[in-house]
């Protein structure tokens, strides 16, 4: 075997694994992008706030008082102060 010969079938190789990449990350590229619309619609974040606001609230209102009925107002007039702010940004 020559070398211009093996240059020529190594070029080949070369752009064919090139080429199955290019397709691979055309496709990888594709799914990202499916996933990203699917995770980031405005009811799926909505939904992700309102639980990481809902958490923060219970672990604020766990340290400012163990009275469990003072807890049980706070926790009452925050999240109807909450919602009432949602309801009104609508």
């Amino acid at each position: 075997m020559d070398l211009p010969r093996l240059r020529i079938e190594l070029e080949g190789i070369s752009r064919t694994v090139q080429h199955l990449l290019n397709e691979d990350m055309a496709d990888l590229s594709n799914m990202i992008k499916a996933e990203l619309e699917i995770q980031l619609t405005s009811e799926t974040v909505q939904l992700k706030i309102a639980k990481a606001v809902g958490t923060c609230i219970d672990t604020a209102i766990n340290e400012i008082t163990s009275n469990y009925q003072l807890k049980v107002a706070l926790s009452g007039i925050i999240a109807e102060s909450i919602v009432k702010k949602l309801e009104d940004d609508k």
